[in-house]
């Protein structure tokens, strides 16, 4: 049993020193818990490698705008410009910029073989070779992909949709784009998935709908299989969903975000199960159970990007960098253990709703023990009362059945020892 001195909590901070957009941030990457950058359509490219507690200005370019940025490495990264007559006063006609240098410096990428794109809204790198790049916001619609690192690219343009917004790729073969068909904003359009499991030769549409006017706006995966997206929709809907996949990106569902609010735009996740999704101040939503349902909660204004890093840290664009920590045990973070105080492995282990938990305690005292998700919030209160000195068990009782882990604490005197458990259905 691993004894800690650290209780487990999560939150989202304002990064105090982070740049202030005019509008937002458009899109954000951090390569580890340290380096990072933002982009906006502002024409500006900022890097930070203190985790967001200082940021520095590589680029101001007032006739681009940047939507999209990605890296493979500390190096080597691309931002997507969106080009001319998407977001005035853009005139730059480079779709495309690169970096070797971690940003000091951007240049124009100028091996594109195949039709020039018009701009770009997405970028994934899938490694330090390949890398896809789609875009743009209300066409025209291309696909770019390079299989050497962004020495050559290959442009291939993609003639259904009439807008392409965001990519995401769990190899060099598989993944997902996402957009809308229709040919008229606003009036026709409707959000559409696409899933190609031949590195882009073939695309198949996954996902899409007849009658609900929106575009598929951001891609959010926080493990392999589940994946949420984001849909810009208009007023007078009767209901705004996120698309959610369980399966890696083949089938999608519908899952209710709200009945009022317009423009979800931004989305992202930690867990399969907590996300947040929306757009202006007021409008962001919180679940915590996998977007069955909703809360409003304080966010990023003009949220639009979310990136994981891990699962203790995790980072928000809007007109500012909000940063999500997640504490939670660590073996880096031990104390001398309070002689006679005990925390045994729950029984049994894993569990489906009942389990009991031994401890014990040196002398008479005010002994909790506290359930906690993976994430870091509170489940149940176990135990809060004065106990005698001695053996005890406690039996814990959760009317929920998921495939999840837990921890659960034990405080006694400022001392506090951790366990961890696993329900399974």
């Amino acid at each position: 049993m691993l004894i800690f001195s650290s209780s487990i909590s999560a939150q989202w901070k304002l990064l105090e020193n982070s740049p202030t957009a005019g509008f937002r941030h458009d899109d954000i990457f951090f390569i580890d818990e340290h380096t990072g950058w933002v982009v906006n359509v502002d024409g500006f490219i900022y890097r930070t490698t203190d985790g967001g507690t200082s940021w520095l200005k590589q680029l101001e370019k007032p006739e681009t705008s940047f939507r999209s940025v990605g890296f493979a490495n500390a190096n080597l990264g691309w931002a997507g410009n969106l080009g001319p007559s998407s977001w005035s006063p853009t005139v730059d006609t480079h779709p495309l910029y690169q970096t070797t240098d971690g940003g000091n410096s951007w240049t124009p990428v100028t091996t594109i073989e195949g039709p020039m794109p018009t701009g770009i809204c997405g970028i994934f790198a899938v490694d330090e070779q390949v890398v896809y790049a789609v875009g743009r916001v209300r066409g025209p619609c291309h696909i770019l992909k390079t299989t050497n690192g962004g020495a050559s690219w290959k442009s291939t343009p993609f003639p259904i949709p009439t807008s392409l917004i965001d990519c995401h790729f769990f190899s060099a073969d598989t993944g997902i784009i996402v957009g809308k068909v229709g040919a008229n904003n606003d009036i026709d359009e409707r959000y559409v998935v696409f899933y190609t499991t031949s590195g882009g030769d073939v695309w198949e549409v996954v996902h899409t709908t007849t009658t609900f006017h929106s575009t598929c706006w951001k891609i959010s995966f926080p493990s392999r299989k589940t994946g949420y997206i984001s849909l810009q929709a208009w007023e007078d809907m009767d209901s705004i969903p996120v698309l959610k996949t369980t399966d890696g990106g083949v089938t999608w569902t519908e899952k209710l975000w709200n009945s009022t609010h317009r423009f979800q735009q931004g989305i992202g996740f930690m867990s399969d199960s907590l996300g947040w999704c929306g757009h202006r101040a007021g409008t962001i939503r919180e679940t915590t159970d996998g977007g069955e349902s909703w809360k409003d909660v304080p966010f990023v204004t003009n949220f639009n990007r979310f990136r994981k890093v891990n699962d203790s840290v995790g980072y928000a664009s809007g007109n500012r960098i909000w940063k999500y920590t997640r504490n939670t045990p660590s073996t880096a973070e031990q104390e001398k253990p309070l002689p006679g105080l005990r925390l045994e492995q729950n029984f049994p282990n894993p569990f489906l709703e009942k389990t009991t938990i031994a401890y014990t305690i040196p002398r008479r005292g005010l002994v909790e023990l506290r359930v906690y998700d993976d994430d870091g919030r509170p489940v149940q209160t176990v135990i809060r009362e004065i106990k005698e000195q001695g053996a005890h068990q406690a039996e814990l009782h959760l009317p929920f059945h998921y495939n999840a882990a837990f921890f659960y604490t034990l405080s006694f005197e400022g001392h506090m020892l951790t366990g961890k458990m696993l329900m399974q259905q």
